[in-house]
């Protein structure tokens, strides 16, 4: 709900300020079959999450570094932290 009430902040403000928010165009499938519009862009609500979702994974994996040197005091501890992190991804994701 978070990322959906940004989206929709952004999308008012790109408006209000008359910025364009996304580029759409035609695409042509082929014989028989009907054009489609495709867009991308910020104001396209997939290119959105997406870039959400990024920003998300950056900042953990930020936090992850800092809770790693701050318990290790060393850079290297929060480099291994992170490595721990981006390496047992998979297990922590999986279901059983």
């Amino acid at each position: 709900m978070v990322i959906s009430a940004a989206f929709r902040m952004y999308t008012e403000a790109c408006s209000w300020l008359h910025i364009e928010a996304k580029t759409c165009w035609q695409v042509e499938r082929g014989h028989g079959l009907s054009p489609v519009l495709s867009c991308e862009g910020l104001g396209d609500p997939v290119y959105f999450y997406l870039q959400a979702v990024w920003l998300a994974a950056g900042l953990t994996a930020a936090l992850v570094f800092l809770f790693g040197r701050f318990l290790s005091r060393s850079v290297p501890g929060g480099l291994v932290a992170v490595l721990a992190f981006f390496f047992n991804h998979a297990e922590v994701c999986a279901k059983n």
